[in-house]
């Protein structure tokens, strides 16, 4: 199973899998920094994270897009908003399922 994935997930995947963790992705991150650290023409990197979870949990989607707007790059906008856009969560217990709602704070699942 784990060949079959191999060509499938991508290698800066580390979430959600076996071997993947937030230690693993920190040193992946700190190798590449310091690779580029390395290069005599490179003065400086920058780096930006995102924690969705913690950015999404309480604030209203549309909002957080409009903010984002104004510093952030147009494609990474779409894209976010692509995501977040037209999202709906509907629970259940055992069989049974509630009607579907509209998401508009909170992390997608």
């Amino acid at each position: 199973v784990a060949a079959f994935y191999a060509n499938i997930i991508d290698k800066s995947q580390f979430g959600f899998i076996l071997i993947g963790s937030t230690a693993c992705a920190v040193i992946v991150l700190l190798n590449k920094v310091l690779t580029l650290l390395d290069c005599p023409i490179i003065k400086a990197v920058s780096a930006i994270s995102f924690d969705f979870k913690k950015a999404f949990d309480k604030v209203n989607h549309q909002l957080l897009l409009n903010k984002l707007s104004t510093i952030l790059l147009y494609n990474f906008i779409l894209i976010l908003s692509s995501y977040l856009q037209n999202c709906q969560q509907r629970v259940q217990i055992k069989s049974s399922f509630s009607s579907y709602c509209n998401i508009d704070c909170g992390v997608p699942q």
